[in-house]
């Protein structure tokens, strides 16, 4: 009978170090998903920091008085873009690109960088065609020419560049 009692009390002090060592892997474990956990919202942090100082950065640059936005290279053309996207401003975003066609290659090659900027760059996309949609408005004379065909198609393969590259 004591012998009895003697191994099921070592039983019990087996299981109960068994689970104490569980217990602290456990705990062990959870710690470290802590400190990731932690070191991932700091690297958010960071990142939206830096976000952010880029963003006001273009807006400081944006003119808002004019219209076009007038720049003079790529960079400054990218600036703008930007700068229109963040604001999700498809109305100015389109008149600036419609009155850029000279500037094809570039536009072309920016558009899909600055739409990264964008809340929803799809709903912004359509926004801004639609000032050609529904109502045909190529058909009307401006001094930007009557054919908006090219911008629509430029602005939509930007976006599914941006999409892709997402």
């Amino acid at each position: 009978m004591i012998l009895e009692k003697k191994t099921k009390s070592e039983a019990i002090k087996r299981k109960i170090q068994a689970l104490e060592h569980e217990t602290k892997e456990s705990l062990d474990e959870l710690e470290q998903r802590e400190i990731t956990i932690n070191q991932s919202v700091e690297i958010a942090l960071v990142k939206v920091e830096e976000t952010k100082k880029v963003a006001l950065k273009v807006l400081k640059r944006a003119r808002s008085d004019d219209e076009y936005g007038e720049v003079d290279n790529s960079e400054g053309l990218l600036m703008e873009m930007k700068s229109l996207c963040l604001k999700m401003d498809s109305g100015r975003f389109w008149r600036f690109v419609t009155g850029r066609k000279k500037e094809l290659e570039s536009l072309r090659a920016q558009m899909s960088l600055a739409l990264a900027e964008c809340v929803d760059p799809a709903r912004f996309v359509l926004e801004a065609i639609s000032e050609v949609f529904p109502v045909d408005k190529r058909s009307e004379k401006s001094d930007r020419g009557n054919d908006l065909g090219w911008a629509c198609v430029l602005v939509l393969e930007s976006l599914i560049q941006h999409q892709n590259t997402k």
